[in-house]
């Protein structure tokens, strides 16, 4: 982990100082989720962040805790990951959404949630965080063009005369479709 600076702990302590003043007319609640608990052994301790500040933060300073828990690509979210070796792109789970097998994701999936959140009471918030690829397509640029491409190929070759607009619509819709399940 890398040491957090002192200039950096004061910026993240002056922004929920702000946060505090901000009138909305809509209620939020800060989360402080960050692994602080590795920070005592540099001599900074921040498990009085929430009731200083009244930020909602995990008893103890843990990770993963009862007021929240972030998922790290739970399940088996399609994804197109990197051979080190030879640095070429393989398909996980069919790459992209629309060729995702979805019942294969949901069993690991609640495997996982099982697993890293074990409390069937738990009340907080629980964050899935995946960064392969984003839900909603045009965002997908840069490192992650070759999600938009692979997609509108896939796509292409279902509906060859479909116009570029219709495939790109089609290609968010099966991401959501994707995207759109409850585990009962």
């Amino acid at each position: 982990m890398r040491q957090m600076t002192a200039a950096a702990t004061s910026w993240i302590v002056r922004t929920i100082v702000l946060l505090q003043g901000v009138a909305c007319i809509w209620s939020f609640e800060v989360y402080w989720n960050i692994p602080t608990f590795m920070c005592t052994q540099y001599g900074m301790d921040f498990s009085g962040i929430g009731r200083t500040y009244t930020v909602l933060q995990n008893a103890n300073d843990t990770f993963r805790g009862d007021a929240v828990s972030i998922l790290y690509d739970p399940g088996k979210f399609p994804a197109l990951l990197e051979k080190p070796s030879t640095k070429t792109l393989y398909k996980r789970n069919g790459g992209v959404p629309q060729e995702g097998n979805l019942t294969e994701h949901l069993e690991l999936f609640e495997r996982h949630l099982d697993e890293l959140i074990p409390d069937r009471n738990f009340s907080g918030i629980g964050v899935i965080d995946f960064e392969s690829w984003r839900p909603i397509y045009r965002q997908n640029f840069g490192s992650l063009q070759p999600y938009k491409d692979l997609s509108v190929k896939i796509e292409k070759d279902r509906h060859p005369y479909w116009s570029t607009n219709r495939l790109e619509r089609e290609v968010s819709n099966r991401t959501l479709r994707f995207l759109s399940f409850r585990l009962e």
